[in-house]
Protein backbone atom coordinates (compact mmCIF):
# COMPACT_ATOMS: atom_id res chain seq x y z
CA UNK A 1 0.00 0.00 0.00
CA UNK A 2 1.13 3.55 -0.59
CA UNK A 3 1.94 5.82 2.37
CA UNK A 4 -1.17 7.92 1.79
CA UNK A 5 -3.36 4.81 1.91
CA UNK A 6 -1.72 3.65 5.13
CA UNK A 7 -2.21 7.08 6.70
CA UNK A 8 -5.86 7.14 5.70
CA UNK A 9 -6.41 3.65 7.10
CA UNK A 10 -4.74 4.70 10.36
CA UNK A 11 -6.98 7.74 10.71
CA UNK A 12 -10.09 5.64 10.08
CA UNK A 13 -9.06 2.98 12.61
CA UNK A 14 -8.16 5.65 15.17
CA UNK A 15 -11.53 7.32 14.76
CA UNK A 16 -13.42 4.08 15.22
CA UNK A 17 -11.43 3.16 18.34
CA UNK A 18 -11.87 6.57 19.97
CA UNK A 19 -15.60 6.64 19.16
CA UNK A 20 -16.02 3.19 20.66
CA UNK A 21 -14.20 4.24 23.81
CA UNK A 22 -16.34 7.34 24.25
CA UNK A 23 -19.51 5.32 23.68
CA UNK A 24 -18.48 2.72 26.26
CA UNK A 25 -17.66 5.47 28.79
CA UNK A 26 -21.03 7.18 28.33
CA UNK A 27 -22.87 3.87 28.53
CA UNK A 28 -21.09 3.06 31.79
CA UNK A 29 -22.02 6.43 33.27
CA UNK A 30 -25.67 6.09 32.26
CA UNK A 31 -25.97 2.60 33.70
CA UNK A 32 -24.49 3.70 37.03
CA UNK A 33 -26.98 6.57 37.27
CA UNK A 34 -29.92 4.26 36.57
CA UNK A 35 -28.93 1.67 39.17
CA UNK A 36 -28.50 4.25 41.95
CA UNK A 37 -31.79 6.03 41.36
CA UNK A 38 -33.13 7.17 44.77
CA UNK A 39 -36.73 7.17 43.49
CA UNK A 40 -36.67 3.39 43.07
CA UNK A 41 -37.28 1.56 46.35
CA UNK A 42 -35.49 -1.75 46.84
CA UNK A 43 -37.30 -4.65 48.51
Amino acid sequence: MCPACLASAGVIVGGVVSTGGVTAFITTLLRKKETHNPKVKEK
